[in-house]
């Protein structure tokens, strides 16, 4: 299983959960404004098990939660 490197593969993954949970669009606002909360509360929390929870199933499949953690991590100055 390859890792996640760099800030651009961080960044590609925050961004494909926070469009994970803002699959409402604007019909229907809520759901679409809970993802961002999430996200941005994980982010300012500085947790990365509820970052890595908002991935989908497919991407939690290709990367464990060790590997998301290491990365977390590691991008911490870009945060």
């Amino acid at each position: 299983m390859g890792t996640v490197i760099g800030s651009r593969g961080t960044a590609a993954w925050l961004a494909l959960a926070l469009a994970a949970a803002c699959t409402g669009g604007l019909r229907n606002p809520t759901p679409a404004k809970r993802g961002a909360g999430a996200i941005v509360d994980a982010l300012a929390g500085d947790d990365p098990a509820a970052a890595y929870a908002l991935l989908s199933r497919d991407a939690r499949a290709r990367v464990s939660f060790e590997e998301f953690r290491l990365q977390w991590q590691a991008s911490a100055a870009e945060r």
